[in-house]
């Protein structure tokens, strides 16, 4: 299986992964310009895409999901009932869609050649899920949006060879940001998102299990830095005397690393 993320951030997120005979998007929060773009750099097409598994109803998130089924009308929408139901308050033209199959947590279910296992995230949505897709002998896990992160997730997110992993943001920054009060403590707090902190941490405890790669993720614009992110995780498996883990980027301008999941 391979897997890449096509945008990653605020400002829209979406992540392609595909087997031999199938492909799925992980969220569709960008335009279908910007996903026909995208998806051309790695040589795919929306057309082709299978399904979509939609983690929760913020618009970076589905902002484009609408757009996608009018130019794939045969997709297959995988999705928490409860987020299905905001989804279309805002978006009644998906009311008429086909192929919906409402998602329950801590189950396991098919898409094509993928086995699928959705895990309930803490964010302020009203439900949010991670997602790990496996096929054969890989397996990634997509973990982003989540104010904390269990034992539990971290346990299942163990078992991925690779896992993209929110790192949204430096503490410090944070506070030392032009963000209102309001929304700094909405992204601090335990249903917002994760700190470069709380992802180094976590990380750690995957790659001292079976995690290979790590894909830092969902990095912020205003409160963070790339480079910031890399410094924090990086310098925490420096402590910690591992190796031979390798540690990525996402982007919210750029499509990232395809990585081949053997």
């Amino acid at each position: 299986m391979k897997v890449t993320n096509l945008s990653s951030g605020s400002k829209g997120n979406s992540t392609f992964v595909a087997s031999e005979n199938t492909k799925i998007l992980v969220d569709c929060g960008i335009g279908i310009k910007l996903l026909t773009k995208n998806l051309s750099e790695i040589g795919e097409n929306v057309e082709n895409i299978d399904a979509i598994l939609i983690t929760h109803e913020h618009s970076d998130h589905i902002g484009g999901l609408a757009i996608l089924v009018k130019h794939n009308p045969g997709l297959h929408i995988f999705v928490n009932e409860l987020v299905w139901k905001e989804i279309i308050k805002k978006h009644s033209e998906l009311l008429a869609h086909q192929f919906v199959h409402f998602v329950e947590y801590e189950k396991q279910f098919s898409v094509g050649d993928f086995a699928v296992y959705a895990m309930e995230n803490f964010h302020d949505s009203v439900s949010c899920a991670s997602y790990i897709v496996s096929c054969g002998g890989g397996a990634v896990g997509i973990c982003t949006d989540l104010g904390i992160i269990t034992d539990h997730q971290v346990d299942m997110l163990s078992r991925c060879k690779v896992v993209y992993l929110e790192c949204n943001h430096d503490k410090n920054m944070l506070a030392s940001c032009g963000y209102p009060s309001v929304l700094k403590k909405r992204i601090a707090g335990n249903h917002g998102h994760l700190s470069n902190d709380q992802c180094a941490e976590a990380a750690l405890k995957m790659v001292q299990a079976q995690t290979k790669v790590v894909v830092l993720s969902h990095i912020s614009e205003n409160s963070n830095l790339p480079e910031v992110a890399y410094s924090r995780v990086a310098g925490e498996f420096e402590l910690a005397n591992i190796k031979n883990v390798l540690i990525l980027l996402s982007y919210q301008n750029r499509v990232g690393k395809t990585i081949t999941i053997n």
